[in-house]
Formats: structure tokens, C-alpha cells, sequence
């Protein structure tokens, strides 16, 4: 892609243009020499112009042959400052090579040109020029692509009761949202995630639900799921998930973060925002700490009941799957930890401590793949 490149030359100057042509056959670019690839029985002038039209770069071999002679060389050298009129006026479309000391064409003076070195083709510069202008356009490609990629969601339901014995019912309400209208692959796969992930939700209760049948539990069972968008442009979908069975203790009720890349599509994980670096995993763990004596002092939790809890011992030894359970705000990040304790009457809480991308910049955290998701989507 971006990657055609005509080679305009003087008959005289053929050597010189067949090296160029060897040089930028090699699978990734895509070069074009009248002499390399004109079939017999074609029309050349058809095939010539065609392919000026379809290169992304013209390299002008600059000779007093080429320049002082009348022929196609200036047929070509004209159609190519007609084509450059549709670029814009920073990018880098003709790429003129001085063989020898010739005089340069007039309008071609505002272009850098290059010269050979000891006779040798300056072809790092040549690679240099072209490179930069090819990401150029992949950049422009990205940014249209995530311009045009704005999808609308939509909700779907599943309400029903499963009957499970002759005295008692499942209910179930499952809501969950779908991208519609889409056309991107990547749509189609990252709903097939959200809905997989509301499947094994259900199909787990399901087994726990039927197991207490089995055991002579002869009670209405429920389960709900709900969810909330945190964030979605067009390069992150944040979503949380709530989660509520009706099973005994320790957990009626849970939050689950998902959070995507959309666009190439990947997971992301908490450890990749701030580059695994454990400086970070310290001071996360650090912050959180802070937030949860807080939450002591308030009265909340007794001293005597927080030195039992899990969650307290985790954070002196911290780790990335710790804080796996996140969601992303517009300017924070969510952590939802869990909290197991003695007494049971705190096991499977859960706390959320949120943490804003200013006081991350303020603990000095490595923030530059977090800000490129969402400051930078292109």
C-alpha cells in the first residue's frame, strides 16, 4: 500500500534506472520500469501514463541527456507536475536524482533533489524520503479509519423463566449491549466476546442453580446482569458488568470491568497501561491503602476487622492480578477489588477506589500508553 514507484529516465541513463528498479524490487515496494515491465503487443503509451497515475513516487533521473532532449522523458516530467497538483503541498511525491552536473528544469527547483555519491546512488536517502511519506499516509489512513468508525450501540434482553422442578423457577434477566450496523470485523468479534461473556455467567449458574435441585433445595433461583458503558470512543470500550445470583454467601453481587482495544482489537490489561513497571504496581498499591483507611476511620471496618482482611496483606505484597478488575472513566481509572475477611460478614464485598489521570501524573506513574489509548485514538 502507498508503495508504487515510477522510475522516469532518459534512454541514455537506463543503467542507472535499472539498479533503482533492482534495488526497490524486493516484494515490499512495488517499482515500474518501462523496459522491466512492458509486456509485447501492449499499448506503451496507455501502460506509461496508467502507471505515473497509480505511483505514489516518481524518481527522476536528472541527466544533461534527460533534460536537454526532446521525448518522453519530458512527456513524463509534465504529467507528474500535473499529477502533484492533487497532493498536498508538504508531501512527498517526486523525488529528483542528479546523474551529473546538469542543469535542473525549472520547475522542479523547489523539490531537494539528490545526487549521486562517487557514482554510487544515494539509495538510504532515497528509502528515508519514501518511508516517511508511506507512514504519512498510513497515519491520514488510521485517522480516516477511526473518523469513520463511530458505531452505535444497542441493547438486547433476555428475560425468561426456566422452570427447574416441580416447585421452583430460574429467572433470568440478562441485559447486554451489541454493536449494530457494523461492517468492521472487529465489531462482529468484540460482540461475540461481550455475549460469551454473558453466556458463561449464565451457563455457571445454571450448574449451581441445578445443583441445588439435586440436593433437594426446592427454592426459586434468579439470576440478573446488568451493565453500565463507562467509556467508548473510538479506539477504547470500557463496560462493567453487574452481577447478582441469589446464592448464599459469600458473593450475591458483583462488578466486572471489561476493557477493549477496538481498533486493532485486543484485552486491555492494567499491567499494559503503565508498561508493568513495578514502580507503578507500588504506588497503585500505595494509593489504594491510602483510600481504604480512609474508608477504616470513617467507620466502616473496625482495626481489628482490617488486619484480617485479604485485601490489606495483598497490598504490602502487590501484584497486577490484584487490580485486574478496573474500568476506564474519561479522566480516572476504577479499581474494583474485592474484600474477604474474617468475620464472614465481610467476605465478598466490594470496594472501588478510583484514581484520577491527574494524581497519576503527580505520582510520577508511567502514563504514556494509557494517554495514547485515550487522548491520541489515531
Amino acid at each position: 500500500m502507498y508503495n508504487n514507484i515510477f522510475i522516469s529516465y532518459a534512454s541514455e541513463d537506463f543503467k542507472v534506472a535499472d539498479k533503482i528498479y533492482s534495488y526497490f524490487d524486493n516484494g515490499f515496494y512495488k517499482p515500474w520500469l518501462d523496459k522491466r515491465k512492458l509486456l509485447p503487443g501492449q499499448n506503451w503509451d496507455i501502460e506509461i501514463r496508467q502507471s505515473l497515475r497509480n505511483a505514489n513516487f516518481v524518481i527522476f533521473l536528472l541527466s544533461e541527456d534527460s533534460v536537454n532532449k526532446r521525448g518522453y522523458f519530458q512527456k513524463e516530467y509534465k504529467l507528474a507536475l500535473e499529477f502533484c497538483e492533487e497532493k498536498l503541498d508538504d508531501d512527498i511525491y517526486i523525488i529528483p536524482i542528479k546523474i551529473n552536473g546538469c542543469e535542473t528544469p525549472e520547475r522542479l527547483k523547489k523539490y531537494q533533489w539528490l545526487e549521486l555519491e562517487n557514482n554510487e546512488i544515494p539509495f538510504s536517502s532515497i528509502v528515508g524520503a519514501i518511508n516517511t511519506q508511506i507512514e504519512k499516509y498510513l497515519q491520514n489512513e488510521r485517522r480516516k479509519n477511526q473518523l469513520e468508525f463511530f458505531p452505535e450501540l444497542i441493547e438486547k434482553k433476555i428475560n425468561k423463566i426456566v422452570p427447574l422442578s416441580s416447585k421452583s423457577n430460574l429467572f433470568i434477566e440478562i441485559n447486554y449491549p451489541q454493536f449494530k450496523d457494523f461492517e468492521e470485523e472487529t465489531l462482529e468479534f468484540l460482540n461475540t466476546l461481550i455475549k460469551n461473556t454473558v453466556l458463561e455467567e449464565y451457563i455457571s449458574y445454571n450448574y449451581s442453580a441445578y445443583s441445588r435441585i439435586e440436593k433437594g433445595e426446592d427454592e426459586n433461583c434468579a439470576i440478573i446482569i446488568d451493565y453500565n458503558i463507562s467509556f467508548l470512543n473510538k479506539k477504547i470500550f470500557s463496560l462493567i458488568f453487574f452481577i447478582r445470583r441469589d446464592l448464599s454467601y459469600p458473593v450475591k453481587y458483583r462488578s466486572i470491568g471489561h476493557n477493549y482495544n477496538i481498533f486493532p482489537l485486543y484485552r486491555l490489561h492494567i499491567s499494559d497501561l503503565f508498561n508493568r513497571k513495578q514502580k507503578a504496581l507500588d504506588l497503585i498499591a500505595a494509593f489504594c491503602k491510602e483510600k481504604f483507611i480512609e474508608i477504616v476511620e470513617d467507620g466502616k471496618y473496625t482495626e481489628e476487622s482490617m488486619h484480617k482482611i485479604t485485601f490489606y496483606d495483598v497490598i504490602k505484597h502487590p501484584n497486577w492480578d490484584f487490580f485486574e478488575n478496573f474500568y476506564i472513566k474519561k479522566s480516572s481509572i476504577v479499581f474494583i477489588l474485592t474484600i474477604f475477611s474474617l468475620p464472614f460478614i465481610y467476605t465478598g464485598k466490594q470496594l472501588e477506589i478510583e484514581i484520577s489521570f491527574e494524581k497519576i501524573n503527580s505520582l510520577g506513574l508511567e502514563l504514556r500508553t494509557l494517554r495514547q489509548l485515550i487522548e491520541n485514538p489515531s
